[in-house]
């Protein structure tokens, strides 16, 4: 989200800097593109530094910013440590909306803090999402701060395309009458392949023409324990397994049944981005998913629900399917586009400067 909306503010005249607490990961690349100024501090997962600490403190003096906005606990922290001592009004975002049981010491205890510093020191703090908003006024987080900012989507980038459909199908050798069930996520167990997975056998798709492809990070022939998965599914011949990519729009045109299968999320961007690209999409009911899909899709309230609503998706003609992804399209154009999102930046940023 973060390289998508930099180049937005820059064209209503928002210059910024970034500074990334680890070493910058595979998004730098975009940043460098747009030729924002990045400097990564080089941080080891959890472990608290004092030399970067103080760096960032000087970057912030050397850059003189007029606002911080800092995403993600940590960075929370952190930057709010260098605004203080900086003088300069901070920002913070929120973007999940749960805690699971294995999230470490360290990060319970930055949330615990933020919590009881949320009463002085932001002066907004930016929720994607209303249920992430609710868990974090549950935890402590001072609710009179939070505004509701949800993520927005380029839907020219992000649109139906036919020529990109037949591309890509072709690029993976799927026939253009064969329905696509798909998902495009990181392999981690939030985004649950593994209950996709079972739930594509489960829907007895035997007589139909149908495969399933995912996408994402880790997600190949390499990956052993995604590959027991499919096995014990016995849907080898079914699975379609493409890594990360790089042309998601594609990706996504190419699809005909988009799952978002998630045991959470806040507000997930690859549903709102199936969405713009006029996808029929099915959603678990995690975070604001039922909120963003509304009339324009099916949510699913348990995982016994979904093997039945892919089935009903695959079961549709092409015709049914285009006619819910174009009011999928539509809702996503009117509520949730990239130019609401940076408008709203745009004056809470002069607003509080």
């Amino acid at each position: 989200m973060l390289t998508r909306i930099l180049p937005r503010l820059r064209e209503v005249n928002i210059e910024s800097a970034v500074v990334c607490l680890n070493h910058g990961g595979s998004l730098l690349e975009a940043l460098k593109r747009e030729e924002i100024p990045v400097t990564c501090l080089n941080m080891k997962p959890g472990r608290p530094s004092l030399i970067a600490q103080l760096r960032l403190i000087q970057i912030t003096r050397a850059f003189q910013p007029d606002l911080i906005h800092s995403w993600l606990y940590h960075a929370d922290l952190m930057a709010s440590i260098a605004a203080v001592c900086c003088r300069v009004p901070i920002f913070w975002s929120i973007h999940n909306s749960e805690f699971r049981p294995d999230v470490n010491f360290t990060t319970r205890f930055v949330v615990s803090l933020l919590a009881k510093l949320s009463r002085f020191i932001p002066k907004k703090i930016l929720s994607c999402s209303r249920t992430a908003a609710s868990l974090h006024v549950q935890r402590g987080y001072r609710a009179n701060k939070i505004v509701y900012l949800p993520n927005g989507f380029n839907t020219d980038q992000f649109a139906p395309d036919p020529a990109a459909r037949a591309r890509i199908r072709a690029r993976f050798g799927i026939d253009d009458g064969t329905v696509l069930i798909g998902n495009v996520a990181r392999f981690d167990p939030q985004k649950n392949h593994h209950g996709l997975i079972r739930a594509f056998k489960k829907a007895g798709l035997e007589n139909l023409d149908a495969k399933l492809l995912l996408a994402g990070r880790n997600i190949n022939d390499d990956n052993e324990e995604l590959m027991s998965w499919i096995r014990d599914a016995a849907i080898e011949d079914r699975a379609i397994l493409i890594g990360q990519q790089r042309e998601i729009p594609g990706i996504l045109n190419a699809i005909d049944v988009f799952v978002l299968p998630s045991i959470s999320e806040a507000f997930p961007l690859a549903l709102g981005e199936a969405m713009s690209c006029g996808c029929y999409c099915i959603a678990t009911d995690v975070g604001d998913c039922s909120e963003l899909l509304k009339y324009a899709g099916k949510i699913v309230r348990s995982a016994e629900e979904l093997p039945g609503a892919i089935r009903v998706g695959a079961e549709m003609t092409a015709e049914e399917r285009k006619a819910i992804g174009v009011a999928a399209r539509l809702r996503i154009r009117n509520h949730y586009s990239i130019e609401r999102m940076i408008a709203s930046l745009n004056d809470m940023y002069r607003d509080n400067k």
